[in-house]
């Protein structure tokens, strides 16, 4: 299941969606099932696959553990994954209603999903989904700082985009500013790295809220 997170940020989500399609299916029983159907849910939401990820909502939905009780990491793993999806097909009222299970996942002390990636990070995207603005922008804060001593890692950068995409849709006094910053930043460290269909997703961000700056 691993080989995914390669594929993913390489820019080859075909295959990322491929070991996560056979992940799912020869995923056993254990404490860990949901980690992959989620995930695929999520490779297929952000890479363009609609029809194929909302196929799967029935059975996420039957599967997401309830906030404040007990389940397995798979299911928890499951819930965080859907979150992103689903902000990713652009169904922010669905995404924001799952905030209170990203706050659960939290409140047992995990720092980073599985994968590496902060806890914070989804919690602020789930509470942006539903504008809770100041929520979103405490979460972002938390991963960007968790971040911090890893300067030029995937999860870095994914912070500062994310973080910067609520800015953008909050819309305060400086909220742009901060957010261009943060994109350009995010920028220069995808391309360092080389994950370039996330470079082009910061870009799109730039370009779709005319924030590019002169010197670009």
């Amino acid at each position: 299941m691993f080989s995914w997170g390669v594929a993913y940020q390489r820019g080859d989500w075909d295959a990322a969606i491929g070991h996560f399609q056979h992940a799912v299916l020869t995923d056993p029983p254990s404490a860990l099932w949901g980690w992959g159907l989620g995930s695929l849910f999520h490779a297929r939401a952000v890479g363009g696959r609609r029809d194929e990820a909302l196929s799967l909502l029935p059975e996420i939905k039957e599967s997401l553990p309830r906030p404040a009780e007990s389940s397995t990491g798979g299911r928890w793993m499951l819930s965080l994954f859907t979150i992103e999806g689903l902000n990713a097909l652009g169904m922010k009222e669905e995404a924001g209603e799952l905030y209170p299970l990203a706050l659960s996942c939290l409140e047992t002390g995990a720092v980073l999903r599985f994968d590496g990636r902060p806890m914070h990070t989804v919690a602020g995207i789930a509470a942006g989904a539903r504008a809770d603005w100041d929520a979103a922008e405490e979460h972002f804060e938390k991963a960007v700082e968790q971040m911090a001593p890893f300067r030029d890692s995937f999860e870095s950068l994914e912070a500062q985009r994310f973080y910067a995409q609520m800015l953008l849709e909050r819309d305060r006094p400086q909220d742009r500013d901060r957010a261009v910053e943060m994109l350009e930043s995010a920028l220069a460290g995808y391309a360092r790295i080389g994950t370039p269909r996330h470079e082009a997703m910061a870009q799109d961000l730039l370009q779709r809220s005319a924030l590019a700056s002169p010197s670009r």
